[in-house]
C-alpha cells in the first residue's frame, strides 16, 4: 500500500520522459520508466524536499527550508523470491525511514506478516526551529525509545482489515491509480518538454491543467463535490534515466501564499538498485496486549499522555 503513495508522486515526473522518445508514445514510454523501478531484486528510493518563496514569503519559506533541509524519506525493498519486485507479490520485505540527518526518527520494517518499529525521539530535539528540546522528550525516550518492537501478525489481525477486506481495497486503489495515469499522460501528452543539458527531460505546465485533467476522475471515486474553481500556480517535473532504467525524479509546485508572494515546494527523489539485505532486527520487544496495557499506564502516570 505504500508503495501505491510515492509511486504516484514520481509517475508525472517519469511520464514526461515519453515527450523525448522518438516513435515512441507516452504511454509505451511510461510503462517502460515506471517498470523499471520494480524490475530488479532490490529497490532503494530516496526522497527529500525543499522550499523556497518570493515577497514577503520569503521568510516563512526560510523557517520551512530549516526544518525540510534536515529531513528526508527512505523506502528500500527486497524481493525474498529473489526474482523481480514486480512479480514478487506477498514475498516482499520493506523498509521505511524518516531520518533527521544521518539519524532514524522512525524505522519501520516489515519481515513476512511481522513489522517492527523502532523511534529515537531526542533526534527531534537535531530539527531547528521545531520547539523541542531533549529535555522535553527523555522522557519518552527512556520508557520507548532507542529499541526495537515487533508487532507480530497474530497482534496486528486483532485491529487490521482481513485480508479479504484488504484485497477489496488494494484492487480500487490501484484502479483509482490507473486512472490518474491515464489522466496525467493525457495532459502530458499535450504540454512541451524540454532537453536539460546535463541529460534528462523536464515539462512544465500549470497546475489548473492538473486539476481539469483529475476532475473527471476525482468525480468518479467520491462523492464529495469537486471544487472546480481557478485553480493558480505551476508545476514543473524532470526525470534521469541511465540507459531506460529510471535513476531519479522530482517535481516543484509554485503557488501563492495569500498575498504574500509564491512559494515553491520541491521533492526530489533518487532511485537505485543495490543488493541490501532486510533482515528482522534482534532483540526487539514483542508488543502483546497487556505489554500495550502497561506501557499505556505507565505513560499515564509519567504525564506522557500516552495511550
Amino acid at each position: 500500500m505504500l508503495r501505491l503513495g510515492w509511486k504516484v508522486l514520481t509517475l508525472g515526473a517519469v511520464a514526461s520522459l515519453g515527450l523525448s522518445a522518438c516513435g515512441a508514445s507516452v504511454q509505451s514510454t511510461l510503462k517502460g520508466a515506471t517498470a523499471s523501478v520494480g524490475a530488479q531484486q532490490y529497490l532503494q528510493v530516496h526522497l527529500t524536499a525543499s522550499a523556497t518563496a518570493t515577497g514577503a514569503s520569503s521568510a516563512q519559506a526560510t523557517k520551512v527550508e530549516k526544518v525540510l533541509s534536515h529531513l528526508s524519506y527512505d523506502i528500500t525493498e527486497q524481493s525474498t523470491s529473489g526474482t523481480a519486485l514486480s512479480k514478487s507479490a506477498g514475498k516482499i520485505n520493506e523498509e521505511i525511514a524518516i531520518s533527521v540527518g544521518s539519524r532514524k526518527l522512525v524505522d519501520v520494517i516489515e519481515i513476512g506478516t511481522d513489522i517492527y518499529a523502532k523511534v529515537d525521539f531526542t533526534s527531534l530535539a537535531q530539527i531547528p526551529s521545531a520547539g523541542v528540546s531533549s529535555a522535553q522528550t527523555a522522557g519518552l525516550q527512556l520508557l520507548l525509545g532507542a529499541r526495537w518492537f515487533e508487532l507480530p501478525s497474530s497482534l496486528l489481525n486483532n485491529y487490521l482489515p482481513s485480508k479479504a477486506q484488504v484485497k477489496s481495497q488494494t484492487a480500487r486503489q490501484h484502479a483509482v491509480e490507473q486512472k490518474v495515469v491515464d489522466a496525467l499522460t493525457a495532459l502530458i501528452d499535450k504540454t512541451k518538454y524540454t532537453t536539460l543539458s546535463g541529460g534528462g527531460y523536464q515539462e512544465k505546465g500549470t497546475l489548473q491543467s492538473v486539476a481539469d485533467a483529475l476532475a473527471p476522475v476525482m468525480a468518479g471515486i467520491t462523492s464529495t463535490p469537486v471544487h472546480n474553481g481557478k485553480v493558480p500556480g505551476t508545476y514543473q517535473v524532470g526525470i534521469s534515466l541511465s540507459g531506460s532504467t529510471a535513476t531519479g525524479a522530482d517535481i516543484a509546485i509554485t503557488a501563492p501564499n495569500g498575498t504574500s508572494g509564491d512559494m515553491t515546494v520541491q521533492v526530489t527523489a533518487t532511485i537505485a538498485h543495490q543488493s541490501d539485505s532486510i533482515n528482522a532486527p534482534s532483540g526487539a520487544t514483542v508488543i502483546t496486549p497487556q505489554l500495550i496495557a502497561s506501557l499505556s499506564g505507565r505513560a499515564s502516570g509519567s504525564g506522557l499522555g500516552l495511550g
